[in-house]
C-alpha cells in the first residue's frame, strides 16, 4: 500500500485495519463516480425517490435539480462546492463510524482477553495444587467475606488505594464511634470525686479535707472576706497581736 512505507511503525493488526479502511474509502469513491457518470448520461432524472441506496446519490440529484436553468458562474460554483462538502462530510462520517465500530470490537476483544488472564491468575494456584472441594468452599467463603462476591474484584489483591464507598462509610462510622467513646470517657473523668486537702490559720492550724468533682470550679462564698476579717480580728484580740489586723484589713 502506498501509505505504508519504511516509516510505518504500527503493528500488523493496525496495518490490516488500515488496509480495510482504505478499501472502504476506495469503494465509496467508485460508488460516487458511478453515480456522477449515470447523472451525466441523463439516466435517472425523474426525482429523488428513485435514488435509495445512499445520501450521496440524493445530494448529487439535488445538485442537478438546483442548477436547472440559467445561473451565474458564482452561483454554480457555490452550489457545487456545497454539494461536494456535503458528500465529503458524509464520507467522513461513515469512516468515523467504521473506525468507532472497529475500536469497539477491539475493546471488547481486549476485555475478554483480560478477563481470561485474570481468571487464570486468580485460580492458577488452586489448579496446580489440586485443591479439593474443601478448598473451593473456603475460597467461596473468602470471596464472600472480602468482596461479597462482586464481579471484577479479587479479594486477595491489595485495593486499599482504590476508591471504595463502602470502605469509606465503614471508616466514617468507626471514627464517629471512637469520637463518642472518647466523649463518654471524658465525662466519666470529669465526674470522678477528687479529695482536696486544705488548711487555714486562725491562731492555730486547721487541716481539713473536702471532696469535689474534677474540673469543678472553686470560688469563695459571698461573705468570705467578711468572715476572714472577723476571724482575724478575733484571733488578734485573743493573742494581742493587733498588727495582723492592720496588715490584712
Amino acid at each position: 500500500m502506498a501509505g505504508m512505507g519504511d516509516g510505518y511503525v504500527g503493528t500488523a493488526q493496525d496495518a490490516v485495519r488500515i488496509r480495510r479502511l482504505e478499501k472502504q474509502r476506495e469503494a465509496e469513491r467508485r460508488k460516487i463516480q458511478e453515480l456522477k457518470n449515470k447523472s451525466s448520461t441523463g439516466a435517472a432524472q425523474t426525482g429523488l425517490l428513485q435514488f435509495g441506496s445512499g445520501t450521496s446519490e440524493i445530494l448529487e440529484t439535488a445538485f442537478k435539480k438546483e442548477t436547472v436553468g440559467l445561473v451565474t458562474r458564482e452561483q454554480y460554483v457555490e452550489k457545487r462546492v456545497n454539494i461536494r462538502n456535503k458528500i465529503e462530510e458524509e464520507e467522513k462520517e461513515k469512516l468515523q463510524k467504521l473506525q468507532q465500530e472497529e475500536e469497539e470490537i477491539e475493546l471488547q476483544k481486549r476485555k475478554k482477553r483480560r478477563i481470561k488472564v485474570d481468571s487464570r491468575l486468580s485460580f492458577n494456584d488452586e489448579i496446580e495444587n489440586g485443591s479439593d472441594e474443601d478448598d473451593t468452599e473456603a475460597k467461596i467463603q473468602e470471596v464472600k467475606k472480602f468482596g461479597n462476591g462482586k464481579l471484577g474484584k479479587d479479594p486477595t489483591v491489595e485495593t486499599s488505594f482504590l476508591p471504595d464507598s463502602e470502605r469509606e462509610a465503614e471508616e466514617q462510622a468507626e471514627r464517629e464511634r471512637l469520637r463518642k467513646q472518647w466523649l463518654r470517657e471524658q465525662e466519666l473523668i470529669k465526674n470522678e470525686p477528687l479529695e482536696i486537702t486544705y488548711s487555714y490559720w486562725d491562731g492555730t492550724g486547721h487541716r481539713r479535707v473536702i471532696q469535689a468533682r474534677l474540673h469543678a470550679r472553686v470560688i469563695p462564698s459571698e461573705n468570705f472576706f467578711d468572715l476572714s476579717s472577723s476571724n482575724l480580728q478575733q484571733s488578734s484580740e485573743r493573742y494581742g497581736q493587733h498588727q495582723w489586723r492592720t496588715c490584712f484589713m
